[in-house]
């Protein structure tokens, strides 16, 4: 989602989160590109260099000047498109959060309140709040995008083994754990665990589709 920075001031020549890697070669090819033109203007005594740099000429100068104006607008641009970017993503992950937890919300509440089947009631809502940290993982480890990033889940003993292995072996996590929160619902609805009316029951649906 996003990159953590220390504070400290080795931060600031960090490479991660950086564009100084992919804008070095750029730079290096362009430097020596100017220094080799420069030095073909010398050798065919098209430049001085003594006069050009006590007196610069109007094309210099207007060239010096379109240069800035050109990178100036263009590191405001940048930051501001990078800025925008951020509000949104964050946005769009908060919301993430506080749908997937509403629904969780929902569903320990609309639980059965029969003395006979508590202990089912309590395992699922175990499994379903783990099932709601490993659905929320899933989704930050697909928008970080990055291969040494991790992120705290809740503790998944209890879990069936051969589920989890099945996970770790697939791509499409978040969806598979979307699939097995709905079917879970589904499953403890019709044995009348989840004791409340289908149109508000509904309201669950809503919100788990929104936060995908």
């Amino acid at each position: 989602l996003m990159i953590i920075y220390q504070a400290r001031c080795l931060s600031l020549l960090s490479c991660r989160g950086s564009v100084f890697p992919r804008a070095l070669p750029w730079g290096i090819a362009a430097c020596a590109q100017t220094v080799l033109i420069r030095l073909l203007f010398w050798l065919a005594g098209l430049v001085d260099f003594e006069t050009t740099w006590e007196q610069p000429s109007s094309v210099q100068t207007a060239a010096w000047s379109l240069f800035s104006s050109m990178l100036g607008f263009l590191i405001v641009f940048r930051a501001q498109l990078a800025y925008s970017r951020y509000w949104e993503g964050i946005t769009l992950v908060e919301q993430a959060r506080g749908e997937w937890v509403n629904a969780t919300s929902n569903l320990v509440a609309f639980c059965t309140s029969k003395q006979e089947k508590q202990n089912e009631v309590k395992d699922f809502q175990l499994t379903l709040t783990k099932l709601m940290s490993l659905l929320f993982c899933a989704s930050l480890c697909e928008v970080a995008k990055t291969e040494h990033e991790s992120f705290e889940i809740l503790d998944i003993s209890g879990m069936d083994s051969d589920s989890l292995r099945y996970l770790s072996g697939k791509g499409q996590k978040r969806e598979i754990i979307m699939q097995w929160i709905q079917q879970m619902i589904v499953d403890n609805t019709r044995s009348g665990l989840i004791d409340i009316a289908p149109p508000i029951l509904s309201r669950v649906w809503q919100e788990l589709s929104i936060g995908v």
